[in-house]
């Protein structure tokens, strides 16, 4: 997904939507309410899923990018911490704004102690990994 493409007033629904749409074959029984829901059904039998969002740093400039990137980490804890659960969730987030540094070592910033990679290719971004 590109941040930037879901960017609007209703970013978490938008990404729920989209997210809905790609995995929908993969997933039986009942229709999930919301992201977490989805992600948990998705991983409960064992299945890792993994989200790649491109230019994440774009919503770090609205309360409404803060609000995803808070419910992203809500999801991660949600799907990852309760012992005997299956499947992991696993986001990587790609950007180029000096800001992505603050996402893993600022306290206040939804993805602080996450792993953050610079990586060399054409052009120099930053990748942070919540795990």
């Amino acid at each position: 997904m590109c941040a930037e493409e879901l960017g609007s007033d209703d970013v978490l629904e938008r990404v729920t939507e989209a997210v809905r749409t790609q995995v929908m074959d993969t997933i039986w029984g009942r229709r999930p309410g919301g992201l977490k829901d989805l992600v948990r059904q998705i991983t409960q039998d064992g299945t890792p899923f993994v989200m790649l969002i491109e230019n994440i740093d774009a919503w770090l400039d609205s309360s409404e990018g803060v609000r995803m990137l808070c419910a992203l980490k809500a999801i991660r804890d949600a799907t990852n911490l309760p012992p005997g659960h299956g499947g992991k969730f696993l986001l990587v987030g790609i950007g180029a704004s000096p800001k992505m540094i603050a996402l893993t070592q600022d306290r206040s910033q939804a993805f602080y102690g996450a792993v953050y990679l610079t990586l060399a290719d054409q052009h120099v971004r930053s990748t942070a990994v919540g795990q």
